[in-house]
């Protein structure tokens, strides 16, 4: 019933679910002590809520009664006066709807990890040249280090001041 009422709709597939139901319970005050029962061909919460306001709402009189018989007795004349789409159509409407919004989520949370992704690897690619350059600077101002080094350093008779002299290298 508050799917009904909620949702604006009316039976499983549409109004005509309720064709074979043959008494609402509904039933209004005939001549005398007398009861009329009321045979919808729809259930009155087929019927839209403007009805129902207008006949709450109002002064009780047999006009406003009359409004929410006429809703339930309905044809397809009558359409403005009742929900047509069934509840499980609503409701696949509203589940596919949030489904929509959630594949919107779920593919901007793709570009925005594509997009991080991208720029971790510039910056790791950046780091990495970084540590190139300053790996080889730090390396041609050893092996230059060492020159001079060597440069300074007086050369013995069997060169390289006296680097093979030992027992090791020795005939």
């Amino acid at each position: 019933m508050y799917s009904v009422l909620q949702l604006k709709c009316c039976g499983i597939t549409d109004r005509w679910d309720f064709q074979d139901v043959k008494d609402f319970g509904v039933s209004i005050d005939g001549p005398g002590n007398s009861t009329i029962p009321v045979h919808f061909l729809v259930a009155p919460t087929c019927c839209k809520r403007h009805i129902f306001k207008h006949s709450v709402s109002g002064d009780g009189s047999q006009s406003s009664i009359n409004k929410i018989i006429e809703c339930g007795e309905s044809t397809s004349d009558a359409v403005s006066l009742l929900y047509t789409t069934g509840c499980f159509t609503v409701i696949v409407d509203y589940i596919m709807a949030g489904c929509k919004y959630y594949a919107v989520v779920v593919w901007i949370h793709l570009a925005d990890t594509g997009l991080h992704s991208y720029l971790y690897r510039k910056k790791v690619t950046h780091l990495n040249r970084l540590v190139v350059e300053r790996t080889e600077k730090h390396n041609n101002e050893f092996v230059k280090g060492a020159v001079n080094h060597l440069n300074q350093q007086p050369v013995d008779s069997q060169g390289l001041g006296g680097l093979f002299r030992s027992q090791k290298f020795s005939r």
